[in-house]
C-alpha cells in the first residue's frame, strides 16, 4: 500500500511540472507583449536594458536616460516593471542555456542574480553617470531642507520617493499609500522623499 501511495505521489507531482504555471499579480494585467531589439547603443527612453558584465556574463539593468525629466510618469514605472520581469527571464534562460518556465511569483525580498544595479553599472561605464536633470531651482522649496537644496547634497545610497500623482481625487487611498510607503522606507533604511509636482 505505501509503495503504490508513494508511486501514486510522484506521478501527480511530475503531472504537475509539466503544467506551466498561471501568473498572477501585477505582471500580466496588462497583457502586452515586449520584443527584444539587439542594439550597440543604449535607447533614448526609460527601459530595462541586457548588459555584459566584465566577465562576458549577460546580466540586467534599468536604464533612465540622464536628460529625461524625474519623476516619471506612473505609467511609465509600471511599464518598466512590466518589462523588468521579461528581461529577467531572459537573461535567466540565456545563463540556462534553455527555456525554463519560471516561478509565477517571487518574495518581495528576493534578489535577482542576474540584475547588476545601477551604481555598478555607470561604475564599469555600461550606462552614463549621474547627471540627471533635475526639476529643482535653487530657489525651490523643499520642507526639511537646507536652502541650498538638492543641488549640493550627496547622493543617497538608498531613496524611496512617493510620487503624488492620481486620478482620484480623494485624500484617504492617497494618504494611506503615502503612510505605507513611508513605513516600508523606514522598515528598509532609505531616505524618503515626496513628490507632489504634478499632484
Amino acid at each position: 500500500m505505501a509503495g503504490v501511495v508513494v508511486i501514486l505521489y510522484y506521478a501527480f507531482s511530475r503531472m504537475q511540472l509539466d503544467h506551466p504555471l498561471k501568473k498572477v499579480g501585477w505582471e500580466t494585467h496588462s497583457g502586452d507583449q515586449y520584443e527584444m531589439v539587439g542594439d550597440s547603443e543604449l535607447p533614448d527612453f526609460p527601459t530595462p536594458v541586457v548588459v555584459t558584465d566584465k566577465r562576458g556574463r549577460a546580466k540586467w539593468t534599468v536604464s533612465i536616460p540622464p536628460d529625461y525629466a524625474f519623476p516619471l510618469e506612473p505609467k511609465q514605472y509600471a511599464e518598466i516593471c512590466q518589462q523588468n520581469m521579461e528581461v529577467a527571464n531572459h537573461v535567466a534562460d540565456l545563463h540556462s542555456h534553455m527555456h525554463h518556465q519560471h516561478a509565477a511569483h517571487f518574495d518581495y525580498y528576493h534578489v535577482d542574480p542576474y540584475f547588476m544595479d545601477v551604481a555598478e553599472a555607470e561604475a564599469h561605464g555600461l550606462l552614463p553617470g549621474t547627471k540627471a536633470k533635475t526639476s529643482m531651482t535653487q530657489d525651490g522649496t523643499l520642507i526639511g531642507e537646507n536652502t541650498d537644496g538638492l543641488i549640493d547634497s550627496e547622493v543617497c545610497e538608498k531613496t524611496l520617493t512617493f510620487v503624488m500623482e492620481t486620478h482620484d481625487a480623494g485624500m484617504g487611498k492617497t494618504l494611506m499609500m503615502l503612510w505605507s510607503a513611508y513605513g516600508l522606507a523606514q522598515k528598509e533604511g532609505r531616505s524618503f522623499f515626496v513628490d507632489d509636482s504634478r499632484w
